[in-house]
């Protein structure tokens, strides 16, 4: 560490002063950049018009900051197939760089760790809210190895990089593998058998019913609101659940073991069961049932979890921008049936089964986190050497 050399930025980086020709930003022939990713450093551009905002103009193999965002991550290396000319508006700063003193991907890397991003902490008084111009950044002294030193580092990175996405690849598969482990396991145990009888949700409660439509408030105008939203991971605090203006409540007020059901987004066909709630009523994009015989609301609530209820739900689902189940369709789901006392088993049976899975997702989801951490760590540990 001790090769490192301090030299000010101005050194390495060659400020972009160009500015685009307007016939060339009108017919589209320069494209201009849109945004550049925190976490991943790449650049997105949008279809070149005419502008009347100052711009500047850059090369293949470039190094761009996002002036307002650079200090959290949007920095980027410039490249592509055509190898033609881009731009960007004048919240953005290009530089060349000197290709004798330093390596554009041992830079990006080096602008990229939470050491650099310290030091733009110490330099810009504004913090955040200033953005990074070139009178900022060029003088800034930062360490330096020789060039290969740079190229033998940037390849260890890339080792690192390629061992990385492998285990992220092998996370994926056993996420996927789990979660067809848990289709076989409800398919299975769900699967109609000698003594079962099949109805149709409309056969076993009451007509489903819509939820009522208010605007939330935060104080306590009346009774809760529940909404989809507040509808996570199968759980709802309660706490934060807002109120609203409901001058008769009663036939919209949530009981123990009513199953409510999201009718419309991202989460259409999502179940939630009532296992307790204070005075609350369930808003206008959920829908609601409550059993009436045959089963238990538990065993409906097991069966609203399974691949054959997803099949049916998906079939019976509408619209492609945004997805809509409503009564109807749900009304017609068809449900096996079990005796009560072997319901009770499979209830049972399955919310040990889930509480097992739920315990992985976690373990998974934790060592994700950590996964998440290393190459930060590994690039911040690199580049800290050198202070």
């Amino acid at each position: 560490m001790a090769k490192w050399e301090k030299v000010q930025l101005g050194e390495v980086l060659i400020e972009r002063k160009e500015t685009p020709d307007p016939i060339a930003l009108e017919t589209g022939a320069i494209p201009i950049v849109s945004k550049i990713g925190f976490n991943t450093g790449e650049m997105e551009f949008r279809d070149s018009t005419a502008t009347k905002t100052k711009m500047i103009q850059f090369q293949p193999g470039d190094i761009v900051f996002s002036s307002i965002n650079a200090i959290k991550g949007a920095i980027a290396i410039y490249s592509n197939n055509v190898e033609k000319p881009a731009s960007a508006t004048n919240h953005y700063c290009a530089y060349a760089v000197n290709p004798e003193r330093a390596d554009v991907t041992f830079l990006w890397w080096l602008f990229r760790s939470e050491a650099f991003q310290h030091i733009l902490f110490q330099t810009l008084a504004g913090g955040i809210k200033t953005e990074l111009k070139p009178k900022h950044l060029l003088p800034i002294s930062v360490e330096i190895p020789s060039l290969s030193e740079q190229y033998r580092i940037i390849g260890k990175i890339n080792h690192f990089l390629v061992k990385i996405n492998e285990v992220y690849v092998l996370r994926k598969q056993l996420e996927t593998e789990l979660s067809a482990f848990v289709r076989a396991v409800y398919r299975d145990i769900l699967k109609p058998r000698k003594g079962w009888m099949v109805k149709s949700v409309n056969e076993l409660c009451d007509k489903p019913q819509y939820g009522y439509t208010a605007s939330a408030a935060t104080e306590q105008i009346g009774p809760h609101l529940l909404r989809i939203t507040d509808i996570q991971d199968g759980l709802v605090n309660w706490e934060t659940v807002p109120y609203c203006d409901c001058p008769k409540p009663q036939m919209y007020l949530l009981a123990k073991d009513d199953i409510l059901f999201a009718r419309t987004g991202a989460t259409t066909g999502k179940s939630f069961l009532i296992k307790e709630c204070p005075r609350a009523i369930f808003a206008s994009y959920l829908i609601r049932l409550r059993v009436q015989k045959l089963v238990t609301p538990q065993y409906l609530y097991a069966f609203f979890q399974s691949p054959s209820y997803w099949e049916q739900i998906s079939a019976n689902t509408v619209g492609s921008a945004q997805p809509n189940c409503n009564a109807t369709k749900l009304a017609s789901v068809k449900i096996p049936i079990p005796p009560l006392e072997e319901q009770q088993h499979i209830v049972s049976h399955l919310e040990n089964f889930q509480k097992k899975i739920n315990s992985i997702k976690v373990l998974q989801a934790q060592a994700t986190q950590e996964l998440d951490c290393f190459l930060p760590s590994f690039i911040d540990k690199i580049f800290r050497q050198a202070e």
